[in-house]
């Protein structure tokens, strides 16, 4: 049986079990009036060069559906499928970028603990009325608390905390009960267990724990929870009712516990009233809960500078003097932990490097540690000299450099956390700081850069060095399939270096090259590179051309050197501190940039040895009197073998530069 399709004015028939009619189809566009079974598709080939809807003959089971078609030229019909390939692979990759992962995994981290709002590539809650509720059933001075859904939907992530009623902000310390496989406790702001969050992201129909206050308190008390049903749909602030609580928590256990939130709650007293302060990460004084707080404040001639901070054995915090707020030429102070034990330094940045001074006299500073909490406190005179360059804090202003990290070899060792003030401080005033984050324009310039030069660039490269003869004689679009991949792959790059390269420039109110890190002058010349190929393109001579070996090699030197460059420009963007990005970024392109090598590798000893076996066969059938036919007549499947292996290869590639991509948008922060 057979099913008819009219294409234009003119009826063709189809065989039922016709899937598609050869190996680089599209779907066509233009059936009407087709008798096609409920989920049946059709394909049209541009197998020849200048024709559209014609197919081609060899590849069909019955030649006589290829003399149905057309041959109508209408060059337009590739141009528009090539693109909505574009425009997918564009929609894609972004997809990627903002859904390129599921909740986070192991739970909440600290840094929501304020807030209770995900981080997730800057995606917002949603406002339309939560699906889910929060129950509360108080037995004693235990509370019973459910998360739940009326209508049936699943919970992937949560998180939840006990708030005051009054002031929904402030979270009251008390201990959750978890259970194996689906909740765990963080401790947040200076509490114990007082923050239920998932172990992973398995979907859950419920959530059921206790609480239980660990300090005195007679008041009404909510529980306000977090809830995300997929990574990009989460809903904020679900409060239960209100439930009064009057807690019977033993005076000697009570007294400890609120002992120690007013010893912490003592290091903001007077932030910007009578001392300036200064923590990361970002916007932590307000919330309470800084890795890393500094203090200054004057006395007489001096300023008393105090760190605070959560430190391990082995661990420093640290604050830099500097002009301005990139790393080197800094005055450094650090509190050191070594075992358990306080020493306070002072160092000097040297470029990116740390270089230790002297350890300060026991005697010039005061060391203490409290509910885990370390701290150092030491003056330093208005007018001090380090490494011959003066620092005059009572007329000069300087900008604040903070880190945390662990020590290596007695030495400041690779930041796990860093921040910046925006602006210069005047140390004799107590004016609020702003720190610097990672602005969503830097994050957009970030991922639209290595979308186009590690994604697209890379397999646009890999297709046109190894694969010209992966599809013999097949086109697409007109052209042969691996030139139609490698002209889509390399004109979706340039679009997203083009869109990367003016949010920068937008963001930073044109140029503004003001350091020594080559980053910027290293991505203007690899994006006017970019730009000078398809410009070349346009103007090469013909295939047969006398001189088109010219443009074949400019082509070749200046794709590739755009790409070394850009590579490299990329390794230069971790040491920018407006990048936001650490030490692990590195080796994620070092592991790029070694597959990619390898797989080049692969792909040309692969060429090579086909080509000579190809040429030993076909030396061996002549001395063998065999003649060239019996050569043509078996090599094709060898060929076809030898090609395959190649395609298949290249998907692993693919497969592998995705997983790169997400690895590097989540660092980005964008993940």
């Amino acid at each position: 049986m057979n099913i008819s399709v009219e294409i234009g004015n003119r009826i063709v028939d189809f065989p039922r079990q016709l899937k598609k009619f050869c190996e680089s189809c599209l779907k066509w566009p233009h059936l009407t009036g087709a008798s096609i079974p409920q989920g049946q598709t059709f394909y049209f080939c541009c197998n020849f060069p200048r024709t559209r809807n014609r197919v081609h003959r060899t590849s069909l089971p019955h030649p006589a559906i290829a003399s149905s078609f057309p041959s109508t030229h209408n060059s337009s019909g590739c141009l528009i499928q090539a693109l909505k390939m574009t425009a997918f692979a564009v929609v894609f990759l972004i997809g990627i970028s903002l859904l390129g992962c599921n909740c986070r995994p192991d739970g909440a981290p600290k840094t929501a603990c304020s807030s209770l709002t995900p981080v997730h590539s800057g995606i917002k809650p949603q406002r339309e009325s939560s699906p889910y509720s929060v129950s509360v059933t108080k037995n004693g001075n235990k509370v019973r608390v459910r998360i739940f859904s009326s209508v049936g939907e699943e919970i992937e992530g949560f998180a939840l905390q006990a708030r005051s009623s009054k002031d929904r902000h402030r979270l009251v310390n008390g201990r959750f009960t978890t259970k194996d496989g689906i909740s765990k406790t963080i401790d947040c702001l200076n509490g114990k267990e007082n923050t239920l969050t998932q172990v992973n992201p398995t979907p859950k129909t419920e959530i059921v724990t206790e609480w239980l206050p660990s300090i005195s308190l007679e008041e009404d008390v909510v529980f306000r929870a977090t809830v995300a049903k997929t990574f990009a749909i989460f809903w904020t602030e679900i409060d239960s009712l209100p439930v009064r609580i009057k807690s019977d928590v033993p005076a000697q256990e009570s007294s400890r516990s609120e002992r120690k939130e007013s010893k912490i709650q003592k290091m903001y007293e007077g932030c910007f009233e009578s001392k300036g302060c200064f923590g990361t990460p970002g916007n932590c004084i307000n919330n309470q809960d800084c890795l890393v707080l500094l203090s200054y404040t004057k006395q007489n001639d001096d300023i008393a500078f105090k760190l605070n901070g959560l430190l391990d054995n082995d661990e420093y915090m640290a604050f830099g003097l500097s002009n301005d707020p990139l790393m080197g030429d800094d005055n450094v102070f650090e509190c050191v932990k070594r075992k358990g034990s306080l020493v306070a330094r002072q160092s000097w940045n040297d470029g990116k490097s740390n270089v230790p001074r002297r350890e300060l006299p026991r005697d010039s500073y005061e060391a203490a540690e409290f509910n885990g909490y370390s701290s150092c406190q030491f003056l330093s005179r208005y007018v001090t000299e380090a490494n011959g360059k003066q620092f005059n804090l009572s007329n000069s202003t300087y900008y604040v450099l903070l880190a945390k990290g662990p020590m290596r070899n007695e030495r400041l060792g690779y930041h796990t956390q860093r921040l910046a003030s925006q602006q210069s401080i005047n140390f004799t005033a107590f004016q609020r700081i702003d720190s610097e984050t990672v602005s969503d324009a830097v994050k957009v310039h970030g991922t639209f850069m290595l979308t186009g030069w590690v994604g697209f660039v890379t397999l646009g490269m890999l297709f046109a060095r190894h694969f010209k003869s992966a599809w013999g004689s097949n086109t697409l679009c007109g052209v042969k399939i691996w030139f139609a991949m490698h002209r889509f792959l390399m004109i979706t790059s340039l679009v997203f270096i083009v869109i990367a390269f003016i949010v920068i420039f937008v963001h930073k109110n044109g140029w503004n090259f003001q350091t020594s890190n080559p980053h910027a002058i290293l991505g203007c010349i690899a994006t006017a590179l970019g730009l000078i190929q398809p410009i070349m393109a346009i103007f090469r001579p013909a295939a047969d051309h006398p001189k088109r070996y010219i443009f074949n090699w400019l082509h070749f030197l200046v794709g590739n050197a755009a790409h070394v460059i850009a590579i490299i420009t990329i390794f230069f963007a971790v040491n920018l501190a407006s990048s936001g990005l650490n030490k692990d970024f590195y080796w994620v392109m070092a592991v790029f940039v070694i597959v990619y090598l390898l797989f080049h590798l692969f792909f040309q000893v692969h060429s090579w040895s086909a080509e000579r076996k190809k040429n030993n066969e076909v030396k061996m059938l002549d001395l063998a009197g065999r003649g060239g036919n019996a050569a043509q007549n078996g090599a094709p499947e060898k060929i076809l073998v030898n090609e395959a292996l190649r395609v298949i290869f290249l998907g692993i590639f693919a497969i592998f530069l995705a997983v790169i991509l997400i690895t590097m948008y989540a660092l980005i922060g964008v993940a």
